[in-house]
């Protein structure tokens, strides 16, 4: 088997493990997302040179930077370091940002149905004002969201291997 098919399966194998953490003890491990950002740098720069290597570096910044940055999500250390890992292995700048697109949009999908089946209809449209409000800056609980799933999809989407 060529160097080029087993690459492919290690990011792949490593967000479902962090998926599985995150599902179970709400935390990211760090066995999961430093190996993960390393064999992503790797493999770019084994693939594709120094260019690949520089890409891969804009992945890891673009992807952790961005998730860290947007109020209203409240993403933890390991969300963050996961999603810099999925950008070292998105050597091109339109799978990195289908990557933050889909994993927020993925996101946010999930806290609205999560605060709807909570709080109902109503007070989840007096909440959009206040957040609307004040840009996002109030907090809300609306309970733990585990992010690395979605990321695992998002990431998928991204490669293009669930487009057929």
């Amino acid at each position: 088997m060529p160097i080029e098919n087993i690459l492919y399966f290690i990011p792949i194998f490593l967000l479902i493990i962090a998926s599985i953490t995150d599902i179970k003890t709400h935390k990211i491990k760090n066995y999961t997302t430093y190996p993960m950002t390393l064999t992503g740098l790797f493999a770019a720069f084994y693939l594709n040179g120094l260019s690949g290597l520089f890409l891969s570096l804009i992945g890891m910044f673009v992807g952790g930077f961005t998730l860290a940055i947007l109020p209203g999500f409240r993403s933890g250390g390991g969300d963050i370091k996961l999603s810099a890992a999925c950008g070292a292995w998105l050597c091109s700048i339109q799978s990195i940002f289908q990557f933050i697109f889909f994993s927020l949009l993925f996101t946010t999908i999930v806290i609205l149905v999560k605060y709807i089946q909570r709080e109902g209809i109503s007070n989840f449209i007096a909440y959009l004002k206040i957040e609307v409000l004040t840009l996002g800056r109030v907090r809300n609980n609306y309970g733990h969201v585990p992010m690395a799933p979605l990321m695992f999809i998002a990431y998928m989407m991204a490669q293009g291997a669930l487009w057929g």
